[in-house]
């Protein structure tokens, strides 16, 4: 079965039946008294139900506009620019995912540079009847391999071509070879085999990108995790690998957030174990099974061509790379199956073969299909691996150039925030809305910026910020959380979102938190903040108790009418006006209430103040309608 990321699902909703009860009278009385009293019984439970609908109908009225903008400030809720995730949250091991690869984030820290180099160097410069990039993207998608390629096939487009085993028809061996992924909280997704794969579609630049889909096994759902336990869940199973290109451990906050080249450090050892596979180890044992590997070479100081020292160099020209190939899967197969290699695993555990090159000899061996030359009708993996080398010399790219791992917390980018144009509203309060990486206000606000009220509109960008990675909008200083948007691949957003309606007056400021989803809660980082100033009442200050000025206007002075003050009665007029149209959103730590002037209650509902009688009322009135409903049924059921 094929999960993919739906709409959030709704609640279905679920009616209460009440069940019937059996009561028994010790005398029944007479007919004619029977049907007189049910007659009046009848007519006191209809009255009885009216009324307390009536006082319950207020009494939600009133709530449903007191509480709903408080809930969506204090919960963050939102309509964000994150993928939607909730189709994950209910996979099962085995179960297949259908993901955007800009969507998944690493569990490793490094890659092979060269065996991505190989890959893009096989798509780009192949000498295949089909391109390479089909059958692998078909395998990986657990189809077995490209059936037909017509000319024109593209593979951000998987319609434009067909793979062996069609969608539905999948079998236990086409779905050996698919990458695999964990469910994390939220159900965020974790790669945990096929970071090479993916980083070479995501670095075509005809037909691939990070909007490529590809299917992936899920290997375990931690959905249900805290952040914490997330972590310890997967370095107990083995489900990631902390340490960097240099054998050194790192945290889970140092993981890069998406894949890609410039994602990842250049581990040179899992470049050579690679090429090595099907020569000195079988591939595909257990995950992270190169980096096992490696760490055996890199404690025992294997260098090229097996001397002690590094690996620089080794992939410098064929005959180099392929002396160190053959040196290193020598080594392999010396092993005993029983010999420790890293992290508690033995050789045999760890795949080693038996007999060098398994045994075969000859240009159909391995190893001699490794070492064709770009010149032969089929080149080997080493060839194409260095094709793709110097093309990026000739562009002046140094292929060996390594990312610098970095704290992904501390990744600090610019926000800015701006009115909206026109006053576009984004919804209620709290709510935030728009697409990663969407366009912007052109205006630059870094600094304190004048004249926002609460509950106006604005727009919020961000830049500069972690890749494709869910981030945390508050307003400080008392914090008030106004949802969540995530990063496109450049570390870009564009949200809309309204100001709280019981934001004070004074200078605030915006904050972005990188936290949750990718990083422990210890690991919380602030990564990029603006100032805003919010011209508007305090909530302790200025009007008399029961009036809310709007826009936080100032009073007027003694004995004048606010509305004739030159400088704000047009607005403050204007105001009043609309409160008597509109609700106004109640704050959670103080209910106001908007009068006209004369001591009646505008249309925002019902008093607070009259909430808990209402609420009594109502409940005992459709208590008693209740019981005196059934009364006069099994009255009149006696008359028959």
């Amino acid at each position: 079965m094929t999960i993919r990321p739906p709409a959030a699902p709704s609640h279905p909703h679920t009616d209460i039946i009440a069940q019937p009860t059996h009561a028994t009278c010790a005398r029944r009385p007479s007919r004619a008294v029977r049907s007189a009293a049910g007659r009046l019984l009848a007519t006191l439970a209809a009255a009885a139900l009216i009324s307390g609908g009536t006082a319950a109908g207020a009494i939600g009225t009133t709530k449903a506009a007191a509480a709903e903008p408080a809930a969506d400030m204090q919960s963050g809720h939102i309509v964000s620019s994150a993928p939607d995730r909730t189709g994950y949250l209910a996979a099962k091991p085995g179960d297949l995912v259908d993901v955007r690869i800009g969507d998944v984030h690493p569990t490793q820290p490094s890659l092979g540079y060269d065996e991505v180099y190989y890959k893009l160097g096989r798509y780009t410069q192949g000498k295949d009847k089909t391109n390479k990039k089909f059958d692998d993207w078909c395998e990986a998608n657990g189809q077995l391999e490209a059936k037909d390629t017509p000319k024109g096939a593209r593979l951000d487009d998987p319609s434009s071509f067909t793979c062996e085993i069609a969608l539905g028809a999948e079998t236990e061996d086409s779905t050996a070879a698919m990458k695999t992924v964990v469910i994390g909280p939220g159900g965020s997704l974790y790669l945990t085999d096929g970071h090479h794969t993916l980083t070479s579609f995501s670095e075509l630049t005809a037909d691939g990108g990070m909007n490529i889909h590809v299917r992936l096994k899920v290997l375990g759902n931690l959905s249900d995790k805290t952040p914490a336990e997330f972590w310890n869940a997967m370095k107990a199973n083995k489900w990631t690998w902390l340490q960097d290109a240099n054998g050194r451990s790192i945290e889970p906050k140092m993981l890069p957030t998406a894949v890609g080249l410039r994602s990842f450090e250049n581990d040179e050892y899992r470049s050579l174990l690679y090429f090595g596979r099907d020569i000195g180890y079988t591939a595909g044992t257990i995950p992270f099974q190169e980096f096992y590997w490696g760490q055996w070479l890199r404690e025992g100081q294997f260098g090229v061509r097996g001397e002690t020292g590094s690996l620089a160099g080794w992939d410098a020209d064929a005959d180099t790379a392929l002396a160190t190939v053959k040196a290193m899967t020598e080594r392999q197969v010396a092993l005993k199956s029983s010999a420790p290699v890293a992290s508690g695993f033995t050789a045999k555990e760890l795949g080693r073969l038996k007999e060098w090159d398994d045994g075969k000899t000859g240009s159909k061996s391995e190893f001699g299909k490794l070492s064709k030359p770009f010149d032969d009708a089929k080149p080997g993996k080493i060839a194409y691996m260095l094709q793709h080398r110097a093309a990026l010399r000739a562009q002046g790219i140094d292929p060996d150039q390594a990312t610098t791992l970095v704290d992904q917390t501390k990744v600090t980018g610019k926000l800015t925030i701006a009115a909206t144009p026109n006053g576009a509203a984004a919804g209620a309060a709290g709510h935030v809305a728009g697409a990663a990486g969407a366009a912007g206000p052109t205006t630059s606000q870094t600094d304190a910026v004048a004249d926002f009220a609460p509950g106006a509109a604005v727009t919020i960008t961000g830049t500069g910020l972690v890749t494709n990675s869910p981030l945390g909008l508050e307003v400080h200083s008392d914090p008030t959380v106004l949802g969540t948007v995530v990063t496109d691949d450049a570390g870009r957003f564009t949200a809309q979102a309204t100001l709280p309606q019981g934001l004070a007056a004074g200078e605030h400021e915006l904050q972005a938190w990188l936290r949750g989803l990718d990083s422990t809660a210890a690991d919380s980082g602030l990564v990029g903040s603006a100032k805003l100033t919010v011209s508007g009442q305090k909530p302790d200050e200025g009007a008399d108790a029961g009036t809310l000025l709007p826009d936080g206007q100032d009073p007027a002075p003694d004995g004048q009418d606010p509305a004739k003050t030159p400088a704000a009665g047009a607005d403050l007029l204007q105001n009043q006006q609309q409160a008597q149209t509109q609700q106004q959103p109640q704050n959670q730590k103080q209910t106001q209430t908007t009068t006209d002037g004369q001591g009646r209650l505008a249309s925002t509902g019902a008093s607070a103040a009259l909430v808990q009688p209402l609420a009594v009322f109502g409940s005992l009135a459709l208590l008693a309608g209740a019981v005196v409903l059934f009364s006069a049924r099994t009255l009149r059921r006696g008359e028959r």
